[in-house]
């Protein structure tokens, strides 16, 4: 999710991020739609954008430094930083729909706080009905609660409000994976990538797709594209998740290693080695890990990917502790 407080001062523009950290919202945007401008004096104006899809631009500078060095949330402080900023956002005016979407998405991603974070999807989508992301966001929350009827639902009205985004056409294929409808959610990703032969997200939801349908060496070979384009290391543990699944145990240990070296020079989220473990062995050190550090991505726990691990106790454990439904 990317909502951002930006300052206009004299001279140009300084971004405050909010939040920073969805993979439904990843992708090429404009960062310079703004939606409401508060003026502090004279010299100094605040105003709060959304990120819209499907324009020419660039991704704002919280995504880019993270994304192209780590491909993984960011650390602590700017989660904290970004919820304050978006404290901030509300107390200067509370009707900003998208402030409301970024602190719901602090509530999801860090706090692990369910409740709070559909009131703020709520209150989103009742400032703001008519636009697509408000109710991008409250599907995405839906489908992570496993109220996939609901989900499917608010994803069809975020089309009927925006048909052409690849980004929400393609997000619909993830809110159908995790419904574990399959053939759609592999029709839906086509569609996305029929816009862009090259969105990472869109791959990446259609290999998982086609992994349940048993297709691992079409799998392997999109996520192998998404690495190529976005060198990111989630899309890496994938791949080596996948080689795991398909027999391919050396390859697979090959890209362990890799991640294992570049966690050396750069941050490596544990999630992404947990992920290739998954397919490897048993991976739940890593997955502890990536609680105590509070990745994001370990609300994915519930989707399909992870139902071999649902037999073992410390499974129910962690999805417990997180507060998702099993």
């Amino acid at each position: 999710m990317n909502c951002n407080v930006f300052v206009y001062r004299p001279g140009g523009i300084r971004w405050l991020n909010v939040f920073t950290d969805w993979a439904l919202l990843i992708s090429a945007m404009s960062c310079l739609e703004g939606r409401k401008i508060l003026e502090f004096d004279d010299s100094v104006k605040v105003g709060y954008g959304y990120p819209f899809p499907g324009a020419r631009g660039a991704v704002p500078v919280g995504v880019k430094s993270r994304d192209r060095k780590t491909g993984s949330v960011p650390p602590k402080r700017r989660i904290l930083k970004a919820k304050a900023n978006a404290a901030k956002a509300l107390e200067l005016d509370e009707t900003v729909a998208t402030a409301h979407v970024a602190l719901a998405a602090v509530h999801i991603f860090y706090d692990w706080d369910w409740a709070a974070a559909e009131a703020q999807c709520k209150g989103a989508v009742e400032l703001s009905p008519g636009e697509s992301v408000t109710h991008a966001h409250f599907a995405d929350y839906l489908s992570i609660r496993g109220r996939h009827s609901e989900a499917i639902q608010a994803c069809n009205r975020v089309l009927e409000l925006d048909p052409i985004s690849r980004v929400y056409i393609g997000h619909f294929g993830l809110v159908l994976y995790r419904a574990r409808r399959y053939d759609e959610s592999i029709e839906q990703c086509h569609k996305a990538l029929e816009t862009d032969p090259n969105y990472a997200n869109a791959l990446w939801f259609l290999a998982l797709s086609q992994e349940r349908k048993g297709d691992l060496r079409e799998a392997i070979a999109n996520l192998e594209q998404a690495v190529s384009v976005t060198h990111g290391s989630y899309y890496q543990a994938l791949v080596g998740r996948g080689y795991a699944m398909a027999g391919e145990r050396t390859k697979a240990l090959d890209i362990l290693d890799e991640l294992q070296a570049s966690s050396q020079q750069k941050y490596v989220s544990p999630f992404d080695i947990a992920i290739v473990y998954v397919g490897l062995a048993s991976a739940f050190r890593w997955l502890e890990e990536a609680y105590q550090h509070r990745v994001w991505r370990i609300i994915e726990l519930t989707l399909p990917m992870f139902d071999n691990l649902r037999p073992d106790p410390r499974w129910h454990d962690l999805v417990r502790r997180i507060g998702l439904l099993q």
